[in-house]
Parts: structure tokens; sequence; C-alpha cells
């Protein structure tokens, strides 16, 4: 068989720009979790690393593992962990108590589905595109989804490290966006009614608020048309149930 190279438990020519390694040394190459068979020299130096296999790691403390669950390797304290926040590294080959002095785990290396995969899109079942991902640089803000339970409905929300996070749908074109059913948008207390209020008398009383004195609200026809304007517009969209009325 020409085209065979090696095996999969093995990365064999590791080429190392940084500090020297030592053996046993966890080394991460973009999504992959490898561990050193032996030193490799600084800078320029080339060696093996292991990808595949059970191996004996560092745990993180007080922390219990299952047999199977996903483990991630956690740089910033050099140790394995159970936490997805970290490098996904594989799966826990054996159980793990949680004494604050247990620090050792057994780990199947890049062992099951990888929770941090490098996508650039998702196809379908006929190998045709149905979702496309594009990478920001050093982003901080994401999309989560959420399912739910029996009568629960899942939810898509803006987290990140920002305190105030919107989010943002582009159609493409002249595209329009479309809901089907009916939307509700936030509650009453926040709704076009209890902004404008449900009569153009309480909506004159809004417009009052911005400053226009008494006379120029009660003599100009382009706010009186605006009056009768908004409560058209507080009734149609109350129609389509784009407003909450609860």
């Amino acid at each position: 068989m020409k085209t065979y190279q090696h095996s999969d438990s093995q990365l064999p020519t590791y080429a190392n720009a940084g500090d020297a390694i030592t053996p046993d040394q966890v080394v991460v190459v973009g999504g992959i979790v490898g561990i050193a068979a032996n030193s490799i020299a600084a800078t320029t130096g080339v060696g093996p690393l292991q990808i595949r296999g059970c191996f004996k790691v560092t745990k993180a403390a007080s922390q219990a593992w299952t047999q199977g669950q996903r483990v991630y390797w956690d740089a910033g304290n050099s140790c394995f962990t159970s936490t997805a926040t970290s490098v996904y590294a594989g799966v826990a080959a054996r159980s793990a108590a949680s004494a604050a002095d247990d620090t050792t785990g057994y780990v199947l290396l890049n062992a099951g589905a990888s929770a941090n995969a490098v996508l650039s899109q998702i196809a379908d079942t006929n190998g045709n595109e149905l979702v496309k991902f594009t990478a920001t640089a050093s982003a901080v803000n994401e999309i989560t989804l959420a399912n739910a339970a029996t009568a629960g409905a899942p939810t898509i929300t803006a987290s990140g490290g920002d305190t105030n996070i919107g989010i943002t749908i582009v159609p493409k074109g002249s595209g329009a966006i479309t809901l089907q059913s009916k939307a509700q948008i936030g509650t009453a207390a926040a709704s076009l009614v209890g902004f404008f209020g449900a009569t153009p008398a309480s909506q004159a009383a809004v417009i009052s608020a911005s400053g226009l004195t008494a006379a120029t609200q009660a003599t100009t026809t382009e706010i009186r048309a605006l009056s009768v304007a908004v409560d058209a517009l507080v009734a149609a969209v109350k129609t389509f149930g784009l407003v909450a009325t609860a």
C-alpha cells in the first residue's frame, strides 16, 4: 500500500517552534492534544507526539470523573478537567474520586467526538450547505442554543464576555425576515401600546413629554396626523400578534 504513512496513534513529526519539550509533556496542536514521547529540542526540534491511547494524567483536584466522561486540557492549570471550557482531550478511561488530594486520572486521548471541533459549515443529508460559520478574530461573544423539555420552548440566546449583547439578523438583498404564526415582542409594559398609549389622547401625552408646547400640539396638523397614524399602527400590529397585550 503506497499511500499508507503511519497509524493514527502518533503524530511522528511534530515541529516544535517554542520552548524545549520534555517526555510526557502535554502539547496542543490545533485541535489535537498530544503527549510527548520523548524530549524535543526548543525552536527547531522535531519529535513524536502520542495522540491515541490510555494515559495516566494529572486531574483537576476535587473533581469527580465518571468512566466515558468527556475531559479537556486546561493549559492554565496544567491539568485535565471535566469542565468544558478548555481544549477537548478525550474521555475518562476510569472513574475518579473528587477528594482534594485526588489528582490522578486516566484518559483515552482524543477518543469520542470532539466538543470543540473547528467547523466552517454543516451540510444536510444531501451534502448541501445547511449552516455556515464565519470566524471573528478575538471573538468574546457568541450565540447559545438551548433545547427544552416538554411544554418548554428552545432558546437562542446572546452570550459572551460583554455585559450587553444584541443579536443581529441580516437578510440578503431584498429578502425579508418571516416569523411563522404569532410572535410577541416584549410585554405589555414594553410594547408599542405601553409606550405610545392606546388612544390619540394618551399618545399626545407622550408627544407632550418630548418638549413641544400644548399650543403647538393642538394646532399642528402633522402631530394630530401622527397620533392617528400611531393609533392605527398599534391596532394593526396587535392584529398580527407582534405586541403582547396580556
